[in-house]
């Protein structure tokens, strides 16, 4: 089982002598880069996905990264969707854990699309 947990910080920071947003934006980063500023010490956001490295796990993915597809017009259609869901599934196989770890958070994000796949599939 992989799980991947993440953390959002947030933090007010009074920027003085500058111009626009975009330079304030600049000097915040710069400084909490080269240590002039402290990050962020506030967590505004946690969360939690755990995935099973097995089949099922990877036919979910594979499942919410074809409904993803459907949108940008790379799948071909629901009449072959059975057999790409079969192919994604068979090629997440080779990748390796950085990659797939990237292609889980983003299925985290959009896990509405394995229920809509599903319903697509079942003809609703």
């Amino acid at each position: 089982m992989v799980v991947n947990y993440y953390e959002t910080y947030a933090g007010l920071y009074e920027v003085e002598g500058v111009d626009n947003l975009k330079e304030a934006e600049e000097r915040i980063r710069e400084d909490i880069m080269e240590g002039r500023r402290q990050g962020p010490d506030q967590c505004c956001d946690s969360g939690i996905w755990v995935t099973e490295r097995n089949g099922r796990g990877k036919k979910k993915l594979a499942k919410i990264l074809y409904g993803m597809s459907l949108g940008l017009d790379y799948a071909d259609g629901i009449e072959y969707a059975e057999e790409e869901i079969k192919c994604i599934t068979e090629e997440l196989e080779g990748i390796g854990d950085s990659l797939r770890n990237v292609l889980e958070t983003i299925a985290s994000a959009n896990e509405d699309m394995e229920k809509f796949v599903d319903d697509l599939l079942k003809g609703e």
